[in-house]
């Protein structure tokens, strides 16, 4: 079962990729104007450094939590060796 988390960053990750998809129309020939296609390819590229930079983060954070996890649990298991002699 996903947690809340996990849940909130399955929309996050949706809603960047309907920006990007909204910003790739404005790349299109759709738009006459040249400035507003570059103003759109930096929104568009800044879109997608926020949403990188949000998922590494998580990735970077879940890992982190994994391993201090790891680490106190070989601890305790060492300690409860060592009474255990």
């Amino acid at each position: 079962m996903k947690n809340k988390v996990d849940t909130r960053i399955e929309v996050f990750n949706e809603c960047f990729a309907m920006l990007n998809l909204y910003c790739i129309m404005g790349l299109t020939d759709l738009t006459p104007d040249d400035s507003i296609k570059v103003y759109m390819g930096d929104v568009l590229i800044y879109v997608n450094c926020i949403s990188i930079g949000v998922n590494l983060f998580r990735l970077m954070y879940d890992t982190c939590v994994g391993l201090v996890y790891k680490i106190k649990m070989k601890c305790l298991k060492k300690k409860h060796e060592e009474r255990l002699k």
